[in-house]
């Protein structure tokens, strides 16, 4: 199994799939309920999967190759874009390993604290060594990063020392309400997404390959 997904899709009248990739490029959707069979489709050189959030509910599922194509492919074709070519990779890049091929994906919920709006983008780190921020298709921003990412997560992480939310630089690039994004290196550190930069959080030694967020309780007020 590459990656497993469980989310409102719409691929049948339920509404909820459970979307399973494997190391192969296969994609299958089963429902949540009975686990049937609704949709499957094969990507060749499968590299990452996410679901890409929009502000009125809708989701799509969103793929991408080795060679550095993204696309919403389900439940219906809607963008597909290659950013090796994109920024400027000529065919000898390809071959000689200077291919932008996404690690993974992940869709995220801004929130500008100035104004309060908030935005969805896709958020795509790539072996370049950078993070693209997309946004139905188009790349919004390119954001360097000081190794190759190979994990994406958002959540609310609770700052144990101090008794409460960590919001002391979230608060300037938040998810949802005060969560945030938190990428893991091949180089073993844990960065924070502050201001579209990547701030260190902890080193735990060892290239990251997954990252996670399980959700707590908060914690008794006095």
């Amino acid at each position: 199994v590459h990656s497993m997904l469980c989310a409102p899709v719409g691929f049948n009248s339920l509404g909820s799939e459970v979307i399973v990739a494997d190391s192969d490029g296969g994609l299958f959707a089963f429902s949540e309920n009975g686990g049937q069979l609704v949709w499957q489709g094969q990507v060749a050189g499968l590299t990452a999967v996410a679901l890409e959030h929009h502000m009125f509910g809708v989701q799509q599922l969103v793929v991408a190759d080795c060679a550095g194509v993204v696309a919403a492919l389900a439940p219906k074709e809607t963008w597909r874009v290659n950013v090796t070519e994109l920024f400027g990779g000529s065919a000898a890049n390809r071959v000689s390993g200077r291919r932008r091929t996404p690690r993974c994906m992940h869709s995220v919920t801004v929130c500008d604290v100035d104004s309060g709006q908030k935005s969805r983008y896709l958020l795509v780190a790539c072996t370049t060594k950078e993070l693209l921020v997309m946004s139905e298709g188009s790349v919004m921003l390119r954001v360097p990063t000081p190794t190759i990412i190979n994990a994406i997560c958002a959540g609310n992480f609770f700052d144990s020392r101090e008794g409460k939310y960590d919001s002391k630089q979230g608060a300037s690039l938040n998810v949802g309400r005060c969560d945030a994004v938190l990428l893991g290196g091949q180089d073993g550190i844990v960065y924070k997404l502050v201001n579209w930069e990547l701030v260190p959080v902890v080193d735990v030694g060892a290239p990251l390959t997954s990252l996670f967020a399980i959700p707590r309780p908060e914690p008794c007020q006095a």
